[in-house]
């Protein structure tokens, strides 16, 4: 079967279901980029909320559970890039 949703950590382990302790840890999202299937199976990783936009925008991420799980996780990947500036966090989050 095809992950098409999974956490990467910053250690490079991939894991399926992110805990809350996991989702702590540094990390991205990593998404399988579903426009390119069913000839390639290639994945893509989400730090910015432009590219998770762009993913859900030109279908990457296909599937209500996948598009789901892509935004709320993707929100997240996001964060991690803000973990002292919720003002910065939230200004970007309404910008785009």
């Amino acid at each position: 079967m095809i992950d098409a949703v999974r956490w990467l950590r910053a250690d490079q382990q991939i894991v399926c279901m992110p805990d809350p302790e996991t989702v702590r840890l540094s990390g991205c999202l990593r998404l399988l980029d579903q426009t390119r299937l069913p000839g390639e199976t290639v994945y893509f990783t989400v730090e910015s909320l432009p590219v998770l936009i762009d993913a859900i925008k030109r279908l990457a991420v296909r599937g209500a559970p996948a598009i789901g799980c892509g935004a709320a996780l993707g929100m997240a990947a996001v964060a991690e890039h803000y973990p002292e500036n919720l003002a910065a966090f939230k200004a970007a989050l309404f910008r785009d």
